[in-house]
């Protein structure tokens, strides 16, 4: 179908490019034209029809301006959906990792935090992964342009503090390990410590101290001594894994300063960052 348009479709059209939207609600609609819920929804699935609307979800639409021609051809960038899909939100994880240069991974998830559920969901090559988070570890982000969207991001901070938390959503703990490492050269010490321990988490602060020591030891960067002893405060008294257990994994080594047991080894751990 061509991309022609209706009095009332130009109408809408017109106020979507004067005001540079890049995605389109119901209510975006029913303001511009003064309508009601069933005429926005009808006159959307005819631009959609026209190719000058492309569903994302329910009730949420990429605009396709103008400019991208009779071809119709729709931005392919998953930062200007990520920011519309649910309030509050921020991104983190390996995606907040990415875009602060503390991995080379790319990948096609699009984490999202919330304090929310929501159901995760794909568009073209990018899927949206929400991760639900209690209210006292939804903090630390700020707002900056990815991709030429504005979005809501983890702070660099916070993103390693989250990575820590959720280490699978980072890509595995050797992954961690690496973006550990890079952000021990960029970040605010102070503000990492304080961000891990008002997470409230003692695995959280095992891994961070662990992890810390270990990097200083191999590698020569870490936190100092006196943020170090700041964490062991905050040490609980249950063990834990520095890897997910595995079934004919070994046993490992138990450090008994983090109470932690090494069932992988250093060598395997520090090998994503050896290319750093």
């Amino acid at each position: 179908m061509r991309r022609t348009l209706s009095g009332l479709e130009s109408k809408l059209v017109m106020g979507l490019e004067w005001e540079k939207k890049s995605v389109v609600t119901p209510a975006d609609v029913k303001r511009y034209l003064r309508c009601d819920d069933t005429v926005a929804r009808k006159l959307m699935h005819r631009l959609e029809r026209k190719r000058w609307l492309e569903r994302v979800q329910r009730g949420l639409y990429l605009f396709i301006p103008a400019e991208r021609g009779e071809a119709a051809v729709p931005p392919l960038n998953p930062f200007l959906v990520a920011c519309h899909l649910i309030e509050p939100y921020y991104l983190s994880y390996a995606t907040a990792a990415a875009h602060y240069g503390l991995t080379t991974q790319l990948r096609h998830v699009i984490f999202i935090c919330t304090t929310k559920r929501k159901r995760g969901f794909e568009w073209r090559n990018s899927t949206f992964k929400f991760v639900t988070l209690s209210e006292r570890k939804f903090f630390g982000y700020t707002t900056l342009k990815v991709n030429g969207a504005e979005v809501r991001i983890a702070e660099l901070e916070k993103t390693v503090v989250d990575c820590l938390d959720k280490p699978a959503y980072a890509g595995g703990m050797g992954e961690v390990v690496a973006i550990l490492r890079s952000a021990l050269r960029r970040s605010d010490h102070q503000k990492l410590v304080d961000y891990a321990i008002r997470m409230d988490s003692s695995t959280l602060i095992q891994r961070l101290g662990f992890l810390s020591e270990l990097l200083q030891q191999k590698l020569g960067c870490g936190l100092s001594s006196q943020l170090t002893a700041t964490l062991r405060k905050h040490v609980g008294r249950s063990s834990i894994y520095i890897a997910p257990p595995s079934r004919f994994g070994c046993r490992g080594v138990f450090n008994r300063t983090w109470r932690v047991l090494e069932n992988v080894s250093r060598e395997r751990l520090l090998a994503e960052s050896a290319v750093w």
